[in-house]
């Protein structure tokens, strides 16, 4: 497997370098898929589960009679990969979050089934226009009554598209792809020490990963999440923050447009605090800008850390 400063990132609304052609360009570049959508934690995150009582009304709310037909249609894209089948579905909700980024709830019905780890991803495409590849925002959940949410940068022609619609629009997903973040490869019992970075849209499928509650941060010593954004008013999730600190991960908040000593950056805070005192029994989960994964995977390899368990979702 090639490392993150091998693979060709994108951004949100991009495809992963996986299945896009190599003449094809990313809007930006990123180290990891960072679309995003949600689901509501199981039953090994209540706290999560309670704290998510917005989307929880959507689906009590949700007329799921409108799920009994829906229309699905072959759709090839040459230099997508294998043909996609894409299949019919409804815009439930689409609240601002923060500067320039949505979270947008659909209905994909019995496709929800198929998300089982977080950092998976869909396909999502609005009319006849182009496909983009958004991360899901929360954690699987069996009871989530084919609701999953989506957080959007209305950056690029998907993600503007998505952005921009209303509530009952219709739009065309694919199954869920994608193998997610592979967190067996750091399993809490000799792995006490997690660090996990994410800029901008990025969040998304952290945030999955945290609720889902399958990374074990209640077992784990030291459990960090470097979180960069421009500023507060660009930061999605920050209501989701205390829940998050309340669950065993301490997050630290960067801003790039920052204020005193100018701007900052994730790998510079996390290489000025000097937080590892070696690379034995820790492991790493990243998802954000290119550069700032590159140097994250350079500074944790001085470190020691094995390179096999620094997770990218892709």
């Amino acid at each position: 497997m090639r490392s993150c400063a091998q693979r060709q990132p994108f951004s949100s609304g991009a495809a992963p370098a996986a299945v896009r052609p190599s003449s094809s360009r990313p809007q930006r570049q990123r180290c990891c898929t960072s679309w995003a959508a949600s689901g509501l934690a199981g039953s090994s995150s209540s706290s999560f589960t309670r704290s998510s009582a917005n989307l929880q009304q959507l689906r009590q709310q949700h007329n799921l009679s409108s799920q009994a037909k829906r229309t699905r249609q072959l759709i090839v894209r040459a230099g997508w990969g294998d043909p996609v089948e894409f299949t019919a579905a409804k815009v439930v909700s689409n609240v601002k979050d923060a500067e320039m980024l949505h979270r947008v709830v659909v209905d994909v019905g019995d496709l929800a089934a198929g998300y089982s780890k977080g950092g998976q991803f869909m396909q999502i495409k609005v009319g006849e226009g182009k496909p983009g590849f958004f991360a899901i925002a929360s954690p699987p959940d069996p009871n989530n009554q084919g609701l999953l949410e989506f957080l959007i940068k209305a950056q690029g022609e998907a993600a503007q598209a998505l952005a921009g619609l209303d509530a009952g629009a219709e739009v065309a997903v694919s199954p869920v792809m994608g193998k997610g973040f592979s967190v067996e490869a750091i399993p809490a019992d000799a792995h006490p020490t997690v660090l996990l970075f994410a800029t901008g849209s990025g969040i998304s499928p952290i945030k999955a990963l945290i609720e889902s509650g399958d990374l074990q941060a209640d077992k784990r010593a030291d459990v960090r999440l470097y979180y960069g954004t421009r500023d507060a008013a660009h930061t999605a999730y920050a209501d989701r923050i205390p829940a998050w600190e309340a669950a065993g991960v301490k997050v630290i908040q960067v801003f790039s447009n920052g204020d005193g000593e100018g701007a900052k950056y994730v790998q510079d805070v996390f290489g000025g605090a000097k937080g590892l005192s070696g690379g034995e029994g820790v492991g790493v989960v990243l998802c954000g800008h290119k550069d700032m994964c590159n140097a994250v995977k350079e500074l944790v390899a001085a470190e020691g850390v094995d390179a096999g368990k620094v997770l990218l979702n892709f």
